[in-house]
């Protein structure tokens, strides 16, 4: 969302430093260094955003991982210990509650992500229109600003809190955040089936196997930080 949001807060610069002629854009000039450094405080603050963001999310994420690893590395024990073929490991009882254990638990790490992605949005909603406002004010000659430029019947629009408030929770393509969060469930299990194939077809032990798992399970919180990254 970073791109989109930075051109809500350029935008208004465009406006008042492009020169038009018969709707032709006929010069620019730069806006003054306040304004600049407006923007780049903008940015700053989205990208400090961004980075809490994704930390909350690895922080949920990774306890995760540590109440799976012993239940996988005894499940690896024993097929190890009696040699088990991948078709034999299918039909554990003990393999269907891990991967029970994992619609649990992904599904809870789908509703936090989905409620640390949606908080993060609305805060950089929040954001970008004041960063507008302040953009503009900073490139307004000295001693003039949108309060003013107000009272002299030259009005700033700002959206209604309501339209703000509909982005979010959702995503750029219109769809609901939890219409992308909902899938890693199935994404994580898949990877822990990929895993044991891997770890058993190779002959690896118990905790290589478990660390070939482990990377293909990963591979969710990469989505889940791919979606915070580019709808927040």
């Amino acid at each position: 969302m970073m791109p989109r949001l930075l051109s809500t807060v350029l935008s208004p610069l465009c406006c008042l430093y492009c020169g038009y002629l018969d709707g032709n854009a006929v010069g620019v000039v730069m806006p003054p260094p306040e304004a600049q450094a407006a923007v780049e405080q903008f940015k700053k603050r989205l990208l400090a955003l961004d980075s809490r963001t994704a930390a909350a999310l690895i922080n949920v994420y990774g306890p995760i991982w540590q109440r799976l690893e012993a239940d996988i590395v005894s499940l690896m024990e024993e097929v190890t210990n009696t040699q088990m073929t991948f078709q034999q490991v299918l039909r554990l009882r003990r393999l269907e509650a891990l991967q029970e254990q994992v619609t649990r638990e992904m599904s809870r790490f789908a509703g936090v992500a989905n409620g640390s992605i949606t908080a993060a949005q609305r805060e950089a909603l929040d954001l970008s229109a004041r960063s507008a406002r302040a953009t503009v004010d900073a490139a307004l000659p000295r001693g003039i600003d949108t309060q003013l430029l107000a009272r002299v019947g030259i009005e700033w629009n700002n959206l209604p809190a309501g339209a703000l408030e509909a982005f979010a929770g959702i995503a750029g393509d219109g769809a609901p955040l939890s219409k992308l969060l909902t899938p890693l469930g199935a994404e994580a299990r898949d990877g822990i089936l990929r895993g044991l194939a891997e770890g058993i077809a190779l002959g690896k032990g118990p905790r290589e196997t478990a660390a070939l798992i482990r990377n293909r399970f990963g591979m969710p919180l990469t989505r889940a930080l791919n979606i915070s990254r580019t709808e927040t």
